[in-house]
């Protein structure tokens, strides 16, 4: 059997809704952890949009520095390409980043193929059949979605081919990361006492024995989001790898493109049910409003689109996903509290973009009058150096 490989995806997104005010300087600070990721040299892929290069310009040279690091191609901004309009979905798609070629779009949601500009692009897990037939009517009925017992390893969607990131296949790996970044000191009993950081590197050393190929996806601030440990999380996590010869398991996603290839199954254009960023009339209204205006200022729409604010609208309002406090650990294991929350910074800035796009006041301007927290001055430095 050969061995099993670990193709670890780390999407970047500097409008991340659930990062509050306080983490925002952190993570700008500490550069998200890119530079302990990148000075371990085990082989990663990382994805941002263009609209991230333009807000933090560190970013390019920082991949510069580090070969290891795979950077993905994404569109300009953050928001779910199916709902622009034409002429900015068109815009959108055609933005080229990096050098690879396979594209990670917002929230996974991929245009229809011909408007995907690289050969591959990403798939979320085993809801792939969702995207392919449920949304689409005259496939629905074809397809028994329960009849389904096994998700593959990648589409073919008209030439294109999705890679699948299959939760069945990465589930132990990501409960272990989460249960580390929360908590990396107290031991677990279950596990013959060992700590949380060397059972997470025994998911890593399973994938490598499972003769498996398995495509990963971890947010890269999700340290920011639910952990009191920020970069060094990624620090420590790199750290251990590399201390019990772990780099050979993990490949960068290129690495993988003969095989997805080879072994992708024949699916319908890539659809997906967008119930996350439409359940609520707020949302909705949001959409609709902007989906009016024709663009004038792509980098106003690009941060007007980005699907965060939807997210952080259904963290505000919805029943189901309220703020909510975890307890966790730091490393002089002392009790911490972890909001998982949402960022009113976010929805500001977003309808300041907006507000600015109706003519009613200059980006910069709308900034200047916000909360001078970390993230609101680092978008008002933007908007001035760009005329906003």
């Amino acid at each position: 059997m050969s061995a099993g490989r670990l193709a670890l995806v780390l999407p970047g997104n500097t409008f991340h809704s659930n990062i509050l005010p306080n983490r925002w300087a952190e993570m700008f600070r500490t550069k998200v952890g890119l530079e302990a990721i990148g000075a371990s040299e085990v082989p990663v892929s990382v994805s941002y949009q263009g609209i991230d290069y333009e807000v933090l310009p560190w970013l390019q040279e920082t991949f510069d520095r580090f070969p290891s690091i795979e950077v993905l191609n994404a569109p300009h901004g953050h928001g779910l390409i199916p709902l622009m309009p034409k002429k900015l979905q068109a815009w959108e798609a055609s933005r080229r980043i990096g050098t690879s070629d396979c594209t990670f779009f917002p929230e996974f949601y991929a245009p229809q193929p011909q408007m995907i500009p690289t050969k591959y692009f990403l798939v979320l897990e085993n809801a792939s059949y969702l995207y392919s037939a449920c949304a689409m009517e005259d496939l629905a009925t074809d397809i028994n979605i329960q009849s389904i017992t096994e998700t593959p390893l990648a589409f073919n969607c008209e030439g294109k081919i999705g890679i699948v990131m299959d939760g069945l296949k990465f589930k132990n790996l990501l409960d272990a990361f989460f249960r580390f970044q929360r908590d990396p000191v107290t031991v677990d009993e279950s596990s013959s006492g060992k700590n949380p950081l060397e059972n997470l590197l025994d998911q890593v050393e399973k994938i490598g024995a499972s003769g498996q190929t398995v495509v990963c996806p971890i947010d890269i601030e999700a340290p920011f989001v639910g952990s009191a440990l920020g970069a060094t999380v990624w620090e420590l996590f790199f750290q251990g790898v590399k201390r019990r010869g772990l780099e050979k398991i993990f490949v960068k996603l290129s690495d993988t493109f003969e095989e997805m290839e080879e072994k992708a199954v024949p699916a319908p254009v890539p659809e997906r049910i967008l119930t996350k960023w439409t359940s609520f009339r707020v949302q909705v209204n949001y959409l609709i409003g902007l989906a009016k205006f024709q663009p004038v200022d792509n980098t106003l729409f690009s941060i007007a689109y980005c699907s965060d604010i939807l997210s952080a609208f259904e963290r505000k309002i919805g029943d189901g996903k309220k703020p909510i406090v975890l307890k966790g650990r730091n490393l002089a294991n002392e009790s911490v509290n972890l909001p998982i929350s949402f960022s009113q910074d976010v929805i500001d800035v977003q309808l300041a973009a907006v507000s600015a796009l109706l003519g009613k006041e200059r980006f910069s301007r709308r900034l200047a009058k916000l909360s001078q927290t970390a993230f609101v001055s680092k978008m008002k430095e933007f908007a001035l150096a760009n005329r906003l």
